[in-house]
């Protein structure tokens, strides 16, 4: 009896220490690991696996595309700086993420709230230099990492790959990127074979300043239009064409 009892108590350890074998109590990519990036600051130490993140950079989508936690977000209307577009807000009620003001800088209601991002206690925060003036302050709240921009805005791969390098996700990156192409290439194919030899331009209601349009040549939505698979070429806008819509929108 006590030999099989012996057995028994020694097949328990045995199978106790197989199980702690195969735990990895130190995870690749745990919470508490940081890596320096280079932003538009220079090098900066952010956490490797983010749980709370704070987009006010305008990169919320992509972020969620890369499946990352984001908590608060600057991506609204730049009207109000508070109402989410149509298309995000069953993510943004999903995932309960919080509005912080607007990314772009411009908006009606002015700055970022910041007093709401520092409530949030968030680990990362993602900025553009559109709120350089307020870097400092967003610094002393948590790790802060400038996305590397141009005033215009219009660079969205390359903000899209740098968001990729920083947390080790190019290869989905690129994988998203070219599933966007592709599906590009076949609405461009469907819009040529509407319009022929016909060109045509982009134009956008301005909702910060009423009356006022805006009239895309090659960045933005006329990238649509205008990149390698586009429908129109970047010879689509014409200043005769631009000068009539302006007076037909006046």
């Amino acid at each position: 009896m006590k030999k099989f009892a012996m057995l028994m108590l020694c097949l328990v350890l045995v199978f106790a220490l197989a199980a702690c074998a195969g735990t990895d109590t130190t995870p690749q990519g745990s919470v508490s690991d940081t890596v320096t990036v280079t932003d538009m600051k220079g090098e900066v130490a952010i956490p490797a696996n983010p749980q709370r993140i704070v987009d006010v950079a305008g990169l919320t989508e992509e972020l969620l595309i890369l499946d990352m936690k984001v908590i608060a977000s600057a991506n609204t209307s730049m009207f109000d700086g508070v109402s989410v577009p149509k298309h995000l807000t069953t993510l943004f009620a999903e995932r309960g993420i919080e509005v912080v003001g607007n990314y772009s800088g411009s908006s009606s209601t002015g700055d970022l709230n910041l007093e709401k991002i520092a409530e949030l206690k968030p680990d990362l925060i993602i900025m553009n230099i559109r709120h350089e003036k307020v870097y400092e302050q967003l610094a002393a709240i948590a790790p802060t990492v400038m996305i590397d921009d141009d005033i215009s805005y219009v660079n969205w791969r390359g903000r899209f790959k740098q968001l990729g390098q920083w947390f080790d996700k190019e290869a989905a990156v690129e994988k998203w990127l070219a599933d966007y192409d592709a599906k590009a290439a076949e609405l461009a194919a469907r819009i040529r074979d509407m319009i022929g030899d016909e060109t045509f331009a982009v134009l956008e209601a301005n909702s910060v300043h009423f009356g006022s349009y805006y009239i895309y040549r090659s960045g933005g939505p006329g990238e649509h239009r205008a990149g390698p698979a586009g429908a129109g070429g970047a010879g689509g806008i014409r200043r005769a064409a631009v000068q009539q819509a302006a007076r037909a929108f006046a």
